[in-house]
């Protein structure tokens, strides 16, 4: 029961991903277990987020906090989940894998959850798998990488299509719509960047188009 509310809880949150400027919802921060009382509901259902707060990456978590608060806010006007008001509990998971995987170890010690939003980023995500699958409660990642697809595990659950599907969706495009013979690429020069640049790379090849290194550009 508790992972198909935590599903139904997502997929509302999921679908309220533009609405990067609400007001966010009631929030509070992890605790740790201190007794015989902890992991019960209070009348309150705790769902967790890790997001970046500080670091170079604050644009994007403060995009992703902001929409998912705004998707809690939206579900708790509307009667909550089950009559209980969500509460959503943040960590700040800065801007490196270390700190990302300690912002999820540090939220998955708060017994009140029942499910949690992940990193962004895939190397991130993929770095914390071992932690969630202990915890056992559903934990949704935004990464893509097609290495996350085969580490997700059971409780690890991925929200956007893997590169490959995204590469080939792009080469598709760009030949069968565009009719583009030596398209240019420009990618970040990160896991994120670089996994799509040789998705969509292996893709074109299957048009027999490869691309001219000239017009590959990476930017930082």
């Amino acid at each position: 029961m508790k992972k198909i509310i935590a599903f139904l809880l997502v997929l509302t949150m999921l679908l309220s991903l533009v609405a990067c400027t609400q007001k966010p919802a009631k929030e509070t921060t992890a605790q740790e277990n201190t007794g015989e009382d902890a992991g019960k509901f209070d009348g309150q259902v705790y769902v967790g987020l890790i997001y970046a707060q500080t670091g170079n990456a604050t644009y994007l978590g403060t995009c992703n906090y902001h929409a998912i608060s705004a998707a809690v806010k939206e579900i708790n006007e509307a009667g909550g989940i089950l009559g209980k008001e969500v509460v959503l509990v943040t960590e700040d998971e800065g801007e490196t894998v270390d700190s990302s995987v300690k912002a999820m170890q540090k939220l998955l010690e708060d017994e009140r959850l029942i499910a949690a939003c992940g990193s962004l980023y895939s190397p991130r995500a993929i770095a914390a798998v071992p932690y969630v699958e202990e915890r056992e409660i559903p934990v949704f990642v935004f990464g893509s990488s097609d290495e996350l697809v085969s580490k997700c595990g059971d409780w690890v659950w991925m929200t956007r299509p893997p590169d490959k599907f995204n590469g080939k969706a792009t080469a598709k495009y760009l030949v069968e719509n565009l009719k583009c013979k030596n398209p240019a690429v420009i990618y970040a020069t990160d896991a994120y960047g670089d996994g799509y640049r040789v998705s969509l790379q292996n893709a074109l090849a299957e048009y027999n188009i490869t691309l001219d290194e000239k017009l590959v550009f990476g930017i930082s």
